[in-house]
């Protein structure tokens, strides 16, 4: 069996995640930090949204410098220690950050369940290439169709659980791809859209260890309001 999912940040500020559910997608991923100096302001409503739509959810922190320190003390103003985060490699104007083992141990012995680290096959190829021994498997990402329709006829366009996104690089296997940036999901164009081969029982697991949703956080500017599903 495959599920399928979404990420939102800020630039979906009112995603319908009902919606979503309704379409049949299973979870969400929601941006909360950036770097050691941005907080999506959207993040904990987003977030309290998937899990009331009874989606599957969890946080992902776009790592944004090679400051451990600075990154996890905003994200501890935010996701309260115990919750699931994705960490986010990827290029952008201000440079490369590559998610490094030091980073992802660090965040680990800071309290959060980190099962998956998003890094993208043209980005690894763009920094040469390396081992990625010592990281969690990867959330993948790589866009084989330009059309913009539904999720699931993107992914049957693109192979589907035998699609190139599966194949594994750096020495980790894939557990999550991203195949498209132009899903249409709840009435909004160009969503970035990703599939887990497994049930979402098995999705649970591997993002919590099993049991109930990680609780998450309001903002840093409010009282925190813990969320569980």
């Amino acid at each position: 069996m495959t599920i399928f999912g979404v990420d939102v940040a800020s630039y979906q500020a009112g995603f319908n995640f009902a919606q979503a559910k309704a379409e049949g997608f299973d979870f969400a991923i929601i941006k909360a930090i950036e770097g050691d100096n941005y907080i999506n302001p959207y993040y904990g409503a987003q977030y309290a949204a998937s899990v009331a739509a009874g989606l599957v959810t969890a946080s992902y922190v776009f790592v944004h410098t090679a400051d451990e320190a600075g990154e996890i003390a905003l994200a501890e103003r935010v996701i309260p220690a115990g919750s699931t985060i994705v960490l986010d490699s990827e290029a952008d104007g201000a440079g490369e950050y590559p998610v490094s083992v030091d980073m992802y141990n660090a965040f680990t012995a800071a309290g959060y369940h980190v099962p998956l680290v998003y890094f993208p096959h043209w980005f690894w190829q763009q920094i040469g290439s390396p081992s990625l021994a010592g990281l969690p498997a990867l959330w993948s990402s790589g866009y084989p169709s330009s059309a913009t329709t539904y999720a699931s006829e993107i992914y049957d366009t693109v192979g589907g659980d035998s699609g190139s996104g599966w194949t594994g690089y750096g020495g980790l296997g894939v557990e999550m791809w991203q195949f498209t940036d132009r899903g249409v999901v709840a009435g909004i164009s160009g969503m970035d859209c990703s599939a887990y081969r497994g049930t979402r029982e098995q999705l649970i697991s591997l993002f919590t260890g099993g049991g109930r949703q990680p609780a998450a956080a309001t903002t840093d500017q409010t009282n925190f309001l813990l969320l569980e599903g």
